[in-house]
């Protein structure tokens, strides 16, 4: 494992491996319901991830389910038990583990989540890592 900078994260930072850091997106499917929900989620670099309900932070306020959806009425549950759907922005939360391949914002990093503890891959300019948000996190 690498112990300089391995990216850059989506505020121009460097990340390191071992940082905790948050990946921001937009719920784009769900299959299943519950805290087990598999939540595909585009972050904001548009990488595409694939996490469970339990590793997403929803907002309080609702977002912009639609009725059509069954995750509507089935839907996924994440931390802290809020409810959320399709279209909802969400944060997943994990410890950058490695480097995959790249270098700077596009650097595809392995992330360990928190709550699971599996793992993704997302690009650096997807994240945003303690550096940036300055203990905010985990």
């Amino acid at each position: 494992m690498s112990t300089g900078v391995i990216g850059t994260n989506t505020n121009g930072q460097p990340v390191f491996a071992n940082d905790q850091c948050t990946i921001m997106g937009i719920v784009a499917s769900i299959s299943g319901s519950g805290s087990t929900a598999s939540c595909t989620i585009t972050t904001k670099s548009n990488d595409s991830i694939v996490v469970q309900a339990q590793d997403c932070y929803a907002p309080l306020a609702g977002g912009p389910v639609n009725p059509l959806d069954s995750s509507a009425t089935n839907p996924a549950v994440a931390q802290g038990g809020m409810e959320f759907g399709t279209g909802f922005q969400v944060s997943v939360r994990g410890v950058v583990t490695g480097l995959v391949s790249g270098s700077g914002s596009t650097a595809l990093l392995s992330i360990k989540l928190a709550n699971s503890q599996n793992s993704v891959n997302a690009s650096a300019g997807a994240l945003q890592s303690a550096a940036s948000v300055a203990g905010n996190l985990v």
